[in-house]
């Protein structure tokens, strides 16, 4: 009868076995509706745009004058210079610059300078600031009274 006992124990323990690992097996799972925790806060977007070097690669004397204020870039080449394909070397803070729609690459996009050009930096916000670059050629006699 003892060996009964023991072997009629063993249904009821299985039984509520059964029954706590059911339990926490649903008390774990979450339907995934529930709020999450505290989350951490977005990481600042970045809002500076600006130009801070700018420069012709094929004339490095010929040095550049960024104006911040008045988001301008003035620059004086030598007398002579042809404007129509000049390519700049520039550094800036934003996320892009363009020239119109398209991106510029420094020491690689080539731009018309017969008239200012407005090269267009992006923040990575997606706010702008449009500097106007203006190329002048120096005249002949510039060039001659500075020798």
């Amino acid at each position: 009868m003892n060996k009964t006992r023991n072997f009629d124990s063993y249904p009821r323990f299985l039984t509520w076995l059964m029954a706590l690992m059911l339990s926490a097996l649903v008390a774990g799972c979450g339907s995934g509706d529930e709020a999450p925790g505290p989350a951490a806060a977005a990481p600042p977007v970045a809002t500076t745009k600006a130009l801070t070097a700018y420069s012709f690669a094929a004339f490095p004397a010929a040095a550049a004058t960024i104006d911040e204020a008045a988001k301008t870039v003035a620059v004086t080449l030598p007398s002579g210079t042809a404007v129509t394909t000049l390519v700049a070397t520039f550094a800036g803070t934003g996320a892009g610059v363009k020239v119109g729609t398209t991106a510029q690459t420094s020491a690689t996009s080539a731009n018309d300078f017969t008239s200012p050009v407005a090269y267009i930096v992006s923040a990575a916000d997606g706010s702008t600031a449009t500097y106007t670059v203006t190329a002048t050629v120096a005249s002949a006699t510039a060039k001659a009274s500075k020798q």
